[in-house]
């Protein structure tokens, strides 16, 4: 559990540091969006890491919050020797001028943490 949290406050250092986050989302929104970041969107990707770069919309229900997020490509990607624990850690900076996607976000609240699924939709 302890390790689960440090990874969810790394992230939100990381989205504060290293993404200009537009709109008016608040740090567990935030966290959630990296927390995506680095497992359900970037999962297989082998190309250059989606970091988030604004919440479009958020929505709770219960232990489920779904998330319209929009993410931009970052400097970090596999062939660069970056790995999906990087993607906050390292705080991937944004590729300016990068390609970007959005990307429907289900987080549902476990014991152990967040699980997350990601559909792009855009």
């Amino acid at each position: 559990m302890f390790k689960a949290f440090g990874f969810f406050v790394i992230c939100i250092v990381g989205c504060n540091v290293a993404a200009p986050i537009h709109g008016d989302a608040d740090d567990e929104l935030l966290g959630l969006a990296w927390e995506a970041a680095a497992t359900s969107v970037n999962a297989g990707n082998s190309g250059k890491f989606w970091v988030p770069i604004e919440i479009q919309s958020s929505e709770r229900s219960g232990s489920v919050t779904n998330l319209v997020v929009v993410f931009q490509e970052s400097w970090c990607s596999p062939s660069e020797g970056n790995d999906l624990e990087d993607v906050c850690e390292s705080m991937c900076p944004v590729y300016y001028g990068g390609a970007k996607a959005t990307y429907r976000i289900t987080a549902t609240e476990t014991n152990g943490g967040s699980d997350f699924d990601s559909v792009r939709i855009e």
